[in-house]
């Protein structure tokens, strides 16, 4: 027995695209006028992401067959687009279908309300893709508490007016930065997949489901960068003979550029650069 949609979700996949096709690379309209004054012509349709029933293509036998009939299962797509991907279920898997549907939604977001006049002539909303990279403190290393490190945030900003697909960047290692296990979440999570790459480069890779919308910035990861012990002071809290000492020692982090590499699907691999000052903090550090 298949889980078929009701008209209503149908409408309603139909209504968050404008009643354009999903495809990012078709994007066709799919209602339109007919002859007869009082009626229109529909050559869309409300597509299951995951099949309606067993064997079908990307057929999840989790759901439940609300969950099949749900909008959340669905997409809207013109007639030719919606044969396509259900006769190649394997060049079309489920979070490709879905990064459809969030860029062809967010497309009809960004167009709601605007008259042809608001944008710029002949442009569509297109990603611009920038550098996000931030220092967030000095601290301890994680494995050894003596040696202070300072921390960064690596990240994209999408400062465009479209949806930034399938975004990547790589940086070259000589930059002196290195990529902090744990992740940008302390659980080894990572906003962007960490790819393996040539000897010269760290690359952050997105794949079929990761998408920057307008006006977001997506954080990748926390790297760091060593530091550099010059001098001890005077000690502090100086113990009996042969007990420890602490001393405050200075620690200096030179100043570095930063280069890498973004890309996205549709624009152009860009590269760029970014000048970190300097920094130094004065460390406890104990000693015998």
């Amino acid at each position: 027995m298949r889980d078929d949609f009701t008209d209503d979700v149908k409408r309603i996949l139909a209504d968050r695209v404008g009643y354009r096709c999903s495809n990012p690379d078709c994007n066709a309209l799919t209602a339109g006028p007919r002859d007869h004054p009082a009626k229109a012509v529909n050559l869309g349709v409300g597509a299951h992401i995951t099949a309606a029933s067993a064997g079908g293509p990307r057929y999840d036998p989790a759901l439940t067959p609300e969950e099949r009939r749900h909008p959340d299962n669905g997409i809207w797509l013109c007639q030719n687009c919606a044969k396509l991907v259900d006769n190649d279920a394997t060049r079309f898997p489920e979070p490709l279908v879905r990064a459809w549907r969030t860029i062809a939604e967010d497309r009809a977001r960004t167009a709601l309300g605007r008259t042809a006049s608001g944008r710029t002539s002949g442009e569509a909303p297109s990603p611009k893709l920038e550098l996000f990279l931030e220092p967030e403190r000095i601290s301890g290393y994680t494995y050894d508490p003596r040696k202070p490190v300072r921390w960064f945030v690596l990240g994209l900003k999408n400062t465009g007016t479209g949806i930034a697909k399938f975004p990547s960047l790589r940086y070259r290692r000589s930059s002196g930065l290195t990529v902090d296990n744990f992740g940008i979440d302390g659980s080894f999570g990572f906003g962007l997949p960490l790819s393996p790459s040539e000897s010269e480069w760290v690359t952050f890779r997105g794949g079929v489901d990761n998408v920057i919308h307008a006006d977001a910035t997506l954080k990748i990861t926390k790297l760091w960068q060593d530091g550099e012990r010059r001098g001890i002071e005077e000690p502090h809290g100086a113990k009996s003979s042969g007990q420890e000492t602490q001393k405050a020692c200075l620690w200096v982090f030179k100043a570095f550029d930063f280069q890498c590499e973004i890309s996205s699907e549709g624009i152009p691999t860009i590269t760029v650069e970014k000048t970190i000052q300097g920094d130094s903090i004065k460390w406890m550090n104990r000693m015998i």
